[in-house]
């Protein structure tokens, strides 16, 4: 079952970083309570933050904050996806004899466009998050913000999957080095004590 964070979040704050592998989304409350509480300052924001090691839900509120960790390594399956409402436009086209409902079902286009974001560990756990466009902030929401997300994310745990592998092959450093120094010093002559002429006797 994917358990969505809450309704669909204002987007207050988007940025990637292909070369880093880094993202991360901040979303408010809608309407304008949840406004009010930003403009104050009160942290009442849910978060998503994805670096190559761990992803990170993080949502809080009056009521206090409740943080999710999943290493990259526990990642089984992610999802983005970007919505767009057509019916406000159905709506448009079948009012269309009116002036206020159109450009009332126009907007609303606009503003309900919504963009998800889903990651399923692999212990069964399945979270959510949806974003939509808000006015004051003015911050886009996309079909190519989704993917960029996703593309991210997917890199992070293909990164994660082949140093595990590697890890697993290859010996811990420092196991060689020290096996190979006590074989060496044995294979080499030992010394025997200078004859008479003061040179040093090798066996042959």
């Amino acid at each position: 079952m994917i358990r969505i964070l809450g309704p669909a979040l204002v987007l207050k704050q988007f940025s990637t970083d292909q070369y880093s592998g880094r993202v991360y989304v901040v979303g408010r409350q809608p309407g304008f309570m949840g406004w009010l509480l930003s403009a104050i300052g009160v942290d009442a924001n849910t978060e998503l933050t994805v670096t190559p090691a761990e992803v990170t839900f993080r949502q809080a509120s009056l009521f206090g904050e409740t943080v999710t960790v999943c290493p990259v390594s526990r990642v089984a399956c992610a999802s983005a996806g970007y919505a767009k409402p057509i019916e406000y436009l159905i709506i448009a086209g079948l009012t269309a004899v009116t002036v206020i409902i159109p450009i009332v079902m126009i907007v609303l286009f606009f503003l309900e466009k919504r963009m998800f974001i889903m990651v399923e560990t692999t212990g069964g756990g399945s979270f959510a998050i949806a974003f939509k466009r808000s006015l004051i902030e003015g911050v886009e929401v996309n079909q190519e913000k989704a993917k960029e997300v996703l593309q991210i994310l997917h890199r992070n745990v293909m990164v994660s999957a082949g140093g595990a592998a590697a890890a697993t092959q290859a010996p811990a450093p420092g196991m060689q080095q020290p096996m190979q120094q006590p074989m060496q010093q044995a294979m080499q002559p030992a010394a025997m004590p200078p004859a008479q002429g003061g040179y040093p006797m090798y066996p042959r």
